[in-house]
């Protein structure tokens, strides 16, 4: 198993204990040595930053200083200048440790190794060279200051002897003095030869696991007091270790009682360092993990947010790309207008009767209507206004003439003379007429297309207020689509489906059933773009739509069941009864299509629902939790294809006290069988 590094920040209490803060792991040392900074910055106390090394197979750990604050390297040194005295004149009795503890041996010193002889040796010769050294310089002064005092001096040969001899007896008697306090003699010639250590001369014994070690001995009253006398600080690097020696080998028949509690006692001391040692490859094995399930986390966060940025990227290209097109298509309609400018396309008056007759003197009052209220919000209007005036004309001729029974031919011919009263030329009304359909398509031209069909609407009720709304919508037309936010993993899925649409195709034929898809597709689609939905896919009798927010998708349900009573009231010949069905969840993604338990639950739901009902799922209710929606509880339902009975909630929107709606009449249940 690989060694595991991490990155620890200390701290400094008021009692001069280091204390642990934070812990980082291996690729984290800058921002370690950062919350250091920060620590010493706030609180004014000495920080430092240790490296620790874990060997998990020894259950060894290497601990290596790589930050010091200035306040603690102050310290430090304070510390150190004022230990220095200690270390040099303590005695034979007493030895100072790499961290400072001064502990008092019994009966006689340490012993040292061999490398601690030499350099021990070459501290002595080297103190006995410098006071030999300025004896002997000081030498001739004093001989000469002697001299004439006596009337005479020495030679100049003399005098080399002299420093030489004087040089010789500095330095012999500084070695002796100095080697005296420093050297153990008696250690050196009572030292035994060399023998094959054992386990225990080592820091082992044969019961112990390998790799551990027997802890060091307990800190005495002498060394306590010893210790208070050392600034803390100076604990904080690791200064190299002075071996301690090994303990002297006896017989068994020399150990006597007190050195066999000492041994128990160490024994003890090491069963304790083994069980610490485990404890720790435990917490290091549980920090290792932690810092691996973090770092897991911080990559899937990153790139969760990357996607998301790339995502938000895209959908702020097809919105500019839909805003360019949208600019081509009036380009497009102005240039054909100029091409076509020598060449006006002289229509054929439509065949007269007296109902078309009164549609045409009802759409020219609504004309005059509109472009008075136009002249007082919207005085001047360029091509792309045009375009959504057009667009506004095409929804009310079509609630204009529904329901009335007409050719074909009535209402397209009509909308051209609308446009035609409008200033446009016949062969862009032409093309307008031709493509509306594919203009249909965009959400965008949607919303115009249905505040146009309730315009009429109104006007053919007789509300005063039927172009109140007109200069809000034109605000809104001008102003750019706003981004819509990138999709979250958790979307809510929607079902509509038009109730009873085999029995009024049957009843009334495909012309009077394709208008009614048509109202319903507009209605949906408008609250789609509003509510930022996306279209899915249609299922020839509803549409499937996602929503990034639960809660928007039962707000754009809701106002499409209020549109759809408000064409109903308008426009009783094309009336639409509508169902929806609302979950949430994370459906599997495949070529531009949903799948999985979720989208089965919302269709199941939508088949549950009658006319005019918005059935939401358990999922629905919670996370819409907080809006100002009103859910009704429908108790436990078992639905087709799913295990287990399921919790229905209705999405209230007609009043939170006004009772579900009339079952509709006996259709057939087609919708069952979507997937």
């Amino acid at each position: 198993m690989a060694s595991m590094t991490h990155y620890e920040v200390y701290l400094m209490e008021l009692r001069g204990d280091w204390s642990l803060q934070q812990r980082y792991v291996s690729s984290e040392r800058q921002e370690a040595i950062d919350e250091a900074k920060r620590l010493e910055a706030e609180l004014n106390l000495p920080t430092k930053v240790v490296r620790e090394l874990f060997n998990p197979q020894s259950g060894m750990a290497e601990e290596q200083v790589v930050y010091i604050s200035p306040k603690a390297r102050e310290l430090r040194e304070r510390a150190m200048r004022r230990a220095a005295p200690q270390a040099a004149g303590g005695g034979p009795d007493s030895w100072v440790s790499s961290r400072g503890e001064k502990t008092k041996a019994k009966g006689k010193p340490p012993s040292t190794s061999l490398s601690d002889l030499l350099a021990r040796m070459i501290l002595v010769v080297t103190a006995s060279l410098i006071l030999a050294g300025i004896g002997s310089w000081l030498a001739p002064s004093l001989l000469s200051a002697l001299s004439l005092s006596s009337g005479g001096g020495p030679a100049s040969g003399n005098m080399r002897g002299v420093m030489v001899g004087v040089f010789l007896f500095l330095f012999t008697v500084s070695f002796l003095v100095i080697g005296r306090k420093l050297i153990p003699y008696a250690e050196i010639l009572s030292r035994p030869k060399k023998t094959k250590p054992t386990e225990e001369a080592i820091g082992q014994r044969p019961d112990m696991a390998p790799g551990a070690h027997l802890a060091p001995p307990p800190k005495t009253a002498a060394s306590e007091e010893a210790l208070s006398s050392v600034d803390p600080v100076a604990l904080m690097e690791d200064m190299g270790p002075i071996p301690v020696p090994p303990p002297p080998i006896e017989t068994e028949e020399k150990i006597s009682p007190a050195q066999s509690k000492k041994a128990r006692k160490k024994a003890a001391e090491a069963r304790a360092a083994a069980q610490e040692a485990e404890r720790r490859l435990r917490e290091n094995q549980d920090f290792q993990e932690h810092d691996a399930r973090e770092m897991a986390a911080r990559e899937k966060d990153k790139r969760a947010k990357e996607a998301e940025a790339r995502k938000a990227a895209e959908k702020e290209a097809e919105e500019k790309a839909a805003e360019k097109e949208a600019g081509e298509k009036a380009a497009e309609q102005a240039k054909a207008a100029e091409t076509l400018a020598a060449e006006d396309i002289a229509s054929e008056p439509p065949a007269s009767s007296p109902e078309q007759d009164r549609l045409r003197l009802t759409a020219l009052s609504f004309l005059g209507e509109m472009v008075a209220a136009l002249k007082v919000s919207h005085p001047q209007l360029d091509v792309y206004d045009r375009f959504g005036i057009n667009l506004f004309l095409a929804g009310a001729c079509e609630t204009l003439v529904a329901g009335n029974d007409l050719t074909g031919s009535a209402k397209p011919a009509l909308l051209r003379e609308m446009l035609g009263v409008m200033g446009t030329r016949p062969a862009l009304a032409l093309m307008f007429s031709d493509k509306l359909d594919e203009y249909l398509m965009e959400p965008r031209y949607m919303q115009m297309l249905q505040a146009g069909r309730q315009a009429m609407g109104k006007k053919l009720a007789g509300d005063g207020e039927a172009f109140a709304p007109l200069a809000q919508l034109m605000a809104d037309w001008r102003a750019p689509q706003a981004a819509r936010p990138a999709t979250a993993s958790t979307v809510a899925i929607v079902f509509t489906d038009m109730v009873g649409s085999t029995d009024i195709n049957a009843r009334f034929g495909d012309r009077h059933s394709h208008e009614i898809t048509r109202v319903h597709n507009a209605i949906v689609r408008a609250a789609l773009g509003r509510f930022d939905g996306r279209e899915v896919k249609h299922t020839g009798d509803g549409i499937m739509a996602t929503f990034p927010v639960v809660s928007q998708a039962v707000e754009a349900m809701i106002d499409v069941q209020k549109a759809l009573a408000e064409h109903n009231r308008i426009a009783p010949d094309l009336r639409l009864d509508l169902r929806v069905g609302i979950n949430a969840g994370e459906p599997v993604v495949d070529e531009n299509d949903y799948h999985g338990l979720s989208v089965t639950l919302a269709a199941r739901l939508c088949a549950q629902a009658q006319g005019g009902e918005v059935l939401c799922s358990g999922v629905v209710r919670d996370l819409a939790q907080g809006k100002d929606l009103t859910f009704r509880d429908r108790g436990q339902v078992m639905l087709k294809g799913i295990g287990e009975p399921q919790r229905l909630f209705e999405a209230v929107w007609q009043g939170a006290d006004a009772p579900p709606p009339p079952p509709p009449a006996e259709e057939p249940a087609a919708f069952e069988e979507t997937p």
